[in-house]
Protein backbone atom coordinates (compact mmCIF):
# COMPACT_ATOMS: atom_id res chain seq x y z
CA UNK A 1 0.00 0.00 0.00
CA UNK A 2 2.53 2.17 0.57
CA UNK A 3 4.20 2.04 -2.95
CA UNK A 4 -0.01 2.93 -3.99
CA UNK A 5 0.18 6.22 -1.47
CA UNK A 6 3.94 7.73 -2.82
CA UNK A 7 2.12 7.50 -6.04
CA UNK A 8 -0.81 9.18 -5.52
CA UNK A 9 0.91 11.90 -3.96
CA UNK A 10 3.39 12.01 -6.81
CA UNK A 11 0.76 12.32 -9.21
CA UNK A 12 -1.34 15.07 -6.69
CA UNK A 13 1.67 17.29 -6.14
CA UNK A 14 1.79 18.97 -9.89
CA UNK A 15 -2.03 19.64 -9.05
CA UNK A 16 -1.34 21.50 -6.15
CA UNK A 17 1.79 23.40 -7.56
CA UNK A 18 0.06 24.54 -10.73
CA UNK A 19 -3.03 25.63 -8.09
CA UNK A 20 -0.66 27.32 -5.69
CA UNK A 21 1.06 29.37 -8.83
CA UNK A 22 -2.44 29.70 -10.23
CA UNK A 23 -3.53 31.34 -6.78
CA UNK A 24 -0.18 33.94 -6.92
CA UNK A 25 -0.57 34.77 -10.39
CA UNK A 26 -4.13 35.81 -9.46
CA UNK A 27 -3.38 37.65 -6.28
CA UNK A 28 -0.25 39.41 -8.39
CA UNK A 29 -3.04 40.82 -11.02
CA UNK A 30 -5.52 41.44 -8.57
CA UNK A 31 -2.64 43.51 -7.08
CA UNK A 32 -2.47 45.33 -10.54
CA UNK A 33 -5.64 46.02 -11.27
CA UNK A 34 -6.34 47.50 -7.80
CA UNK A 35 -3.21 49.43 -8.88
CA UNK A 36 -4.79 50.74 -11.70
CA UNK A 37 -7.96 51.47 -9.85
CA UNK A 38 -6.02 53.86 -7.39
CA UNK A 39 -4.30 55.76 -10.07
CA UNK A 40 -7.35 55.95 -11.75
CA UNK A 41 -9.17 57.57 -8.88
CA UNK A 42 -5.80 59.87 -8.63
CA UNK A 43 -5.61 61.09 -12.18
CA UNK A 44 -8.46 62.80 -13.64
CA UNK A 45 -9.43 62.31 -17.18
CA UNK A 46 -8.62 65.62 -19.17
CA UNK A 47 -10.59 65.20 -22.91
CA UNK A 48 -9.43 66.12 -25.82
CA UNK A 49 -12.60 66.90 -27.25
CA UNK A 50 -16.05 67.01 -25.63
CA UNK A 51 -19.16 68.29 -27.23
CA UNK A 52 -19.19 71.68 -26.09
CA UNK A 53 -15.84 72.91 -25.81
CA UNK A 54 -14.41 75.55 -23.55
CA UNK A 55 -14.52 79.47 -24.74
CA UNK A 56 -12.42 82.01 -23.60
CA UNK A 57 -13.97 84.89 -21.59
CA UNK A 58 -11.75 87.46 -23.16
CA UNK A 59 -10.38 87.42 -26.63
CA UNK A 60 -7.36 85.97 -26.76
CA UNK A 61 -5.61 87.57 -29.64
CA UNK A 62 -6.44 90.74 -27.90
CA UNK A 63 -5.42 89.62 -24.55
CA UNK A 64 -2.10 88.40 -25.56
CA UNK A 65 -1.61 92.11 -27.27
CA UNK A 66 -2.55 93.81 -24.45
CA UNK A 67 -0.38 92.11 -21.87
CA UNK A 68 2.72 90.83 -23.45
CA UNK A 69 6.08 92.98 -23.05
CA UNK A 70 8.42 91.62 -24.64
CA UNK A 71 11.74 94.09 -25.52
CA UNK A 72 11.43 95.52 -28.78
CA UNK A 73 13.93 93.76 -31.84
CA UNK A 74 16.87 96.19 -33.48
CA UNK A 75 14.81 98.34 -35.85
CA UNK A 76 15.25 97.37 -39.60
CA UNK A 77 14.63 93.29 -38.28
CA UNK A 78 11.45 91.84 -39.74
CA UNK A 79 10.39 88.45 -37.52
CA UNK A 80 7.64 87.04 -37.82
CA UNK A 81 6.91 83.90 -36.27
CA UNK A 82 4.55 81.83 -33.99
CA UNK A 83 4.61 79.32 -31.08
CA UNK A 84 2.02 77.05 -30.27
CA UNK A 85 0.93 76.57 -26.40
CA UNK A 86 -1.51 73.53 -24.81
CA UNK A 87 -3.34 74.18 -21.58
CA UNK A 88 -6.01 72.42 -19.33
CA UNK A 89 -9.33 74.35 -18.99
CA UNK A 90 -10.29 72.76 -15.93
CA UNK A 91 -14.34 72.46 -14.77
CA UNK A 92 -14.05 75.67 -13.10
CA UNK A 93 -12.98 77.68 -15.99
CA UNK A 94 -9.38 77.86 -15.05
CA UNK A 95 -6.46 77.54 -17.10
CA UNK A 96 -3.23 74.46 -15.43
CA UNK A 97 -0.90 72.70 -17.03
CA UNK A 98 0.20 75.30 -19.76
CA UNK A 99 3.13 73.90 -21.77
CA UNK A 100 4.91 74.80 -24.64
CA UNK A 101 4.41 72.66 -27.80
CA UNK A 102 6.89 74.54 -29.97
CA UNK A 103 8.61 76.95 -29.20
CA UNK A 104 10.20 80.24 -30.29
CA UNK A 105 12.82 81.37 -27.75
CA UNK A 106 12.84 80.78 -23.78
CA UNK A 107 12.22 84.47 -22.95
CA UNK A 108 8.92 85.01 -25.08
CA UNK A 109 7.99 81.34 -23.92
CA UNK A 110 8.15 82.89 -20.22
CA UNK A 111 6.23 85.71 -20.88
CA UNK A 112 3.17 83.57 -22.82
CA UNK A 113 2.71 81.12 -19.73
CA UNK A 114 2.91 84.41 -17.25
CA UNK A 115 -0.16 85.90 -19.13
CA UNK A 116 -1.67 82.62 -19.95
CA UNK A 117 -1.33 81.83 -15.83
CA UNK A 118 -3.53 85.29 -15.40
CA UNK A 119 -6.20 84.74 -18.48
CA UNK A 120 -9.92 85.76 -17.04
CA UNK A 121 -11.63 82.53 -16.58
CA UNK A 122 -13.31 80.49 -19.74
CA UNK A 123 -15.99 79.00 -20.13
CA UNK A 124 -15.07 75.04 -19.27
CA UNK A 125 -15.93 72.33 -21.68
CA UNK A 126 -18.85 70.13 -20.85
CA UNK A 127 -20.25 66.53 -21.66
CA UNK A 128 -23.67 66.30 -23.75
CA UNK A 129 -25.30 66.28 -20.13
CA UNK A 130 -23.79 69.58 -19.10
CA UNK A 131 -21.35 68.70 -16.60
CA UNK A 132 -18.35 70.72 -17.01
CA UNK A 133 -15.07 68.58 -17.33
CA UNK A 134 -11.37 69.58 -18.24
CA UNK A 135 -10.29 69.92 -21.54
CA UNK A 136 -7.21 70.18 -23.16
CA UNK A 137 -6.81 73.24 -25.87
CA UNK A 138 -3.97 74.39 -27.81
CA UNK A 139 -3.57 77.80 -28.79
CA UNK A 140 -1.17 79.78 -31.67
CA UNK A 141 0.57 82.71 -30.66
CA UNK A 142 2.10 84.33 -33.72
CA UNK A 143 4.61 87.44 -33.11
CA UNK A 144 5.43 89.90 -35.79
CA UNK A 145 8.11 92.69 -35.50
CA UNK A 146 8.43 95.07 -37.79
Amino acid sequence: MLPHCRKVAYNLFPAAFVMITTGCMLLQSTAVVRAQQRDTVRTPVVYTSVPYMPQPGVDPAAYLVKNIKLPKPDTGVNIATRMVTRFVVTPDGKLSDIRILKSIYPQFDQEVIRVLQHMPAWTPGKLEEGTPVPVYYTLQVSFEFR
